[in-house]
């Protein structure tokens, strides 16, 4: 089987797409800053290397004997072109088929700083000369236990901006299931964009009774204003361009732009996507 190499493998989508590829008999190589903290990685039989976007000569030994290329990029770099030396690496190291995680609305007419980043970083994608595929989520269901617990855990509250709008969340235990079907037949997706969502649209107030629920005790959502968001996350250590990216986003939310339903990770993987409820319930011990 051709080789796949991953970068971004120990974020929220990438510890669980290498299992997948593994289990499934793919030869997975796993490009790393700090190879050292990809050892349970290496452990399961992936090939681990060091390799950092922000450092274009790595590019070169990562992609050694690789057919297949998947480009997760971190949050803070998404709006760099980074990516663009790895593409023109890949080329010359003969990758055949490159698959990109991108995220639902990315449009150099987007009313998000991020979806426009997103959008060219796609273009980017597309102009490489490689075969591609486009993996588009809409909001992780796993936002919630990254950036919320601490809150949820001492206050029983969490916040946002998003008003009463309705998300169709998605986990990212299902967008790594579409990547890792992506990757092992290329031939079947390729030039395809998947907008992945959950199966059912709810707001921020719906999941947090959700969570009370599973958690069994009270849990709040407190909305506030986008600017006060800002503000809270700035005050907090987050930089300022990286606040002001996540309060657009949650006018999005509040927008009801993000409640579409789309049918396509049903329609690659054959069996519906997970409830929020049912993902709470599997995280449930980080909830208590």
């Amino acid at each position: 089987m051709s080789k796949i190499f991953v970068t971004g493998a120990t974020g929220t989508v990438g510890t669980q797409l290498i299992p997948l590829l593994l289990r499934r008999g793919a030869e997975v190589r796993v490009g790393v800053r700090s190879p050292d903290k990809a050892r349970h990685l290496a452990e399961l039989g992936a090939d681990v290397v060091r390799f950092d976007l922000e450092e274009p000569t790595t590019a070169r030994a990562a992609l050694a004997g690789v057919e297949r290329l998947f480009i997760i990029m971190p949050p803070l770099l998404v709006s760099s072109s980074a990516d663009a030396s790895l593409l023109a690496a890949a080329r010359e190291a003969g990758v055949r088929f490159v698959a990109r995680l991108s995220t639902m609305g990315a449009d150099a007419d987007s009313p998000t700083v991020m979806g426009r980043h997103h959008a060219a970083a796609d273009d980017r994608v597309r102009a490489s000369g490689l075969d591609w595929a486009l993996i588009k989520p809409t909001f992780f269901m796993d936002n919630l236990l990254t950036f919320n617990i601490d809150g949820i855990r001492s206050e029983g509250a969490f916040y946002g901006a998003a008003a009463d709008g309705k998300v169709s969340w998605v986990s990212s235990r299902d967008i790594a299931e579409v990547a890792a079907a992506v990757l092992l037949d290329p031939g079947a997706h390729r030039g395809r964009e998947y907008a992945l969502t959950g199966p059912e649209a709810v707001s921020c107030a719906e999941v947090a009774a959700l969570v009370s629920e599973v958690a069994g005790r009270q849990v709040r959502y407190v909305d506030v204003s986008p600017e006060q968001l800002r503000a809270s996350m700035v005050a907090r250590g987050i930089p300022a361009a990286f606040a002001d990216g996540i309060a657009t986003l949650e006018q999005a939310k509040a927008s009801g732009r993000m409640a579409a339903i789309s049918p396509a990770f049903e329609q690659v993987v054959g069996h519906p996507g997970e409830r929020y409820r049912d993902f709470l319930a599997r995280n449930r011990a980080q909830l208590t």
